[in-house]
């Protein structure tokens, strides 16, 4: 890649980039328009890290790995830390906005809407009644999916034969 400021302008009169929200999206954008020539190295992070702050974004920040010699184990695990921090902080928001139903936020304005005499409505009463935070698919018995924990592969064998030789 021939030197960053000069790609920089190039990239500013192709693309908006006051349109772009935050660094990120800025990033995003720059890496995808410099295809091939973006090796994603320390020198290049750098230069657009400048750009980013030349343009006023405050996100802006280089990955903790960038600089040293790490070994990939560890920016690897630097990576996967980054992206845990990201999904709990939108777990957290989440939970913050949980609906009672499609219609309904809670399970009071539910309650106050109409007289409850069904057996299925008294059986969503009663539910609720031991489960207050639970959601109108909780209480209804579908449950919310878990997630996924990561199983061990089992081990695939070629033939019958060698499948009675691992048993023995």
């Amino acid at each position: 890649m021939d030197k960053f400021p000069e790609a920089f302008r190039r990239f500013e009169k192709v693309v908006d980039v006051d349109s772009f929200e935050s660094y990120r999206e800025l990033r995003y954008a720059f890496t995808h328009w410099a295809s091939k020539r973006w090796r994603n190295t320390y020198s290049q992070n750098r230069a657009l890290a400048e750009e980013g702050w030349r343009l006023g974004y405050k996100d802006v920040r280089l990955p903790s790995f960038f600089g040293h010699k790490v070994k990939d184990e560890i920016r690897i695990k630097a990576e996967r830390r980054i992206k845990d921090e990201i999904r709990i902080k939108a777990e957290r928001k989440a939970v913050r906005t949980k609906k009672f139903s499609r219609k309904y936020s809670s399970y009071n304005l539910w309650l106050e809407h109409e007289t409850r005499t069904t057996a299925y409505q008294r059986r969503i009463i009663r539910y609720m009644q031991k489960h207050p935070n639970a959601s109108l698919r909780e209480a209804r018995g579908h449950r919310i999916k878990p997630e996924k924990a990561w199983k061990k592969r089992a081990k695939k064998y070629g033939s019958k034969k060698s499948q009675k030789r691992s048993k023995k």
